[in-house]
């Protein structure tokens, strides 16, 4: 069988996932109860103690409703919150044989946009096969919900798109690149995944100004080590600074219940002037209670801005 490629955005997926996706929820302590009714119809609910990036007085919450259509081989999602925001999608591959075909729209009310959040409607066709893998993506973006279908409001017109091919077995190299209406090419970037054995190595460079690489070994069915480096460059009034951020963890399945994983983050760039507040740690145990289809989750990061600790309790987990 001939080898797919690996998607650009996948490149330093694996390692980047070890040191950063199971810390996310360290900011609240969470409930999640999913549930379905067998015919497709998924729900998932969540109680969460603080909202991301926003200053709430009490606890807020999300709903997730999915439902896949096996005739039409569609799937469709939508997510509910608290703070008004919603996102939906959908998509499909029953068009042709490889190829995925999403539409989107996320309304995002004004107090929650930034710079990497805002409202927009987007369409994007992905197409993966034997020795590539490309996907393009066209949207109409804008700032809070209610600008998004005010006709007379000024919009940003998007392309996305993305190029990965297999030049070797376990070995893909692409690039990916963004781009606006009456702003040209404004982002993009080139990069390379090695998958060979229990080896993991990937590298990505967003305009060959800053450099993402890093690996993920599996040393057995059970343990897990990686690593990550990140480097760019920072201009101040006198001169041009490189910045690294080093990052290295590991994960250790103990038994079918018990899950735990460690980091270590270090800022080279404070490194020599005052180590301690260069340096940063995190863990997290994962306990799953077969008997009550349940899973528990503990979180915690120590760093020189503090110590946080986060609870995630997710039931009906399959």
């Amino acid at each position: 069988m001939a080898f797919v490629p690996v998607k650009v955005g996948d490149y330093i997926k694996k390692f980047k996932d070890l040191l950063g996706k199971k810390y996310k929820k360290i900011n609240s302590n969470d409930l999640v109860v999913k549930t379905s009714d067998g015919s497709g119809m998924d729900i998932e609910t969540t109680i969460m103690s603080n909202y991301p990036d926003v200053k709430s007085s009490g606890s807020d919450g999300s709903v997730k409703i999915t439902y896949k259509c096996k005739p039409v081989a569609s799937k469709l999602e939508v997510v509910l919150d608290t703070q008004s925001k919603f996102t939906s999608k959908l998509e499909t591959t029953s068009l042709a044989d490889g190829l995925t075909l999403t539409g989107n729209i996320a309304a995002i009310p004004a107090h929650l946009v930034s710079k990497k959040l805002g409202s927009e409607l987007g369409l994007e066709a992905a197409y993966k096969k034997e020795a590539v893998t490309t996907s393009a993506k066209v949207s109409v973006k804008t700032s809070s919900a209610d600008k998004l279908f005010d006709l007379k409001e000024e919009k940003k017109i998007c392309l996305d798109g993305a190029l990965s091919a297999a030049v070797a077995k376990g070995v893909s190299v692409g690039m990916d690149f963004s781009a606006e209406k009456g702003a040209g090419l404004n982002k993009w970037g080139l990069g390379t995944n090695v998958s060979s054995g229990a080896l993991n190595f990937g590298i990505y460079s967003s305009q060959l100004k800053d450099l993402t690489t890093g690996f993920l070994y599996k040393c057995s069915k059970k343990t897990s080590f990686g690593a990550q480096g990140k480097f760019s460059k920072k201009k101040d009034e006198e001169s041009e600074k490189m910045i690294a951020d080093l990052g290295f963890g590991v994960q250790h399945q103990f038994n079918d219940i018990t899950l735990l994983q460690g980091k270590t983050e270090l800022n080279l760039a404070k490194a020599g002037s005052d180590f301690q507040s260069a340096v940063g740690y995190g863990a997290v145990m994962e306990y799953s209670i077969p008997d009550m289809s349940s899973k528990l989750q503990l979180t915690s990061t120590v760093s020189a801005k503090g110590s946080n600790f986060g609870i995630l309790c997710t039931y009906g987990d399959k």
